[in-house]
């Protein structure tokens, strides 16, 4: 057990080396437990884009044309007959991962929307914001893993995640530049 383990034995484990090695393989396994001190939930991304906002948010909008414009989407179905909104359900398809079913909880025209997706253990939020900007908008996208299991993905899924958000990110400024 890791009775006892504190933020100060963290460092201690790291930087001391202790004669008892139950508490210290206690003291650097308590983060990955508990998710205390693991930075790698959150991931965020931003793109200055040289569009209007509102032709922006009518292609990160229409989500059924993600696959022409990032390369970290390759299918999307939409599982709700709606127009999107609050509730909608998408399965989307990426490279190398299982499809996910994304639900919008909270869908905001021309300015932002978020969706949500878990499997026993871990939840996933994913926030699309736009702002106006003086030479268009910024495009802020924003992933975050919650749950039991939230840092162990986040660590483990940091190098595809970061590149997934730029994909995103890239081909979102590219398609509404005009350039895609």
């Amino acid at each position: 057990m890791c009775r006892g383990a504190r933020e100060r034995d963290l460092h201690l484990a790291h930087d001391v080396p202790r004669s008892n090695d139950r508490i210290r393989r206690c003291a650097v396994s308590y983060p990955f437990v508990f998710g205390v001190g693991v930075p790698m939930r959150d991931f965020h991304i931003t793109r200055q884009i040289g569009a209007p906002i509102e032709k922006t948010w009518a292609v990160l909008a229409d989500i059924d044309h993600w696959p022409e414009w990032t390369r970290s989407v390759s299918r999307v179905e939409a599982l709700s007959d709606a127009p999107m909104g609050v509730g909608s359900r998408v399965r989307v398809h990426q490279p190398r991962l299982r499809p996910v079913v994304w639900e919008v909880r909270d869908w905001q025209p021309a300015r932002r929307f978020v969706w949500q997706s878990g499997i026993p253990g871990l939840h996933i939020v994913a926030d699309h914001l736009l702002e106006p900007s003086e030479h268009g908008c910024m495009a802020a996208l924003h992933l975050r893993y919650d749950g039991p299991l939230g840092a162990v993905v986040g660590i483990l899924g940091k190098r595809i995640t970061t590149r997934y958000l730029a994909f995103e990110a890239d081909g979102l400024k590219a398609r509404s530049e005009g350039a895609i």
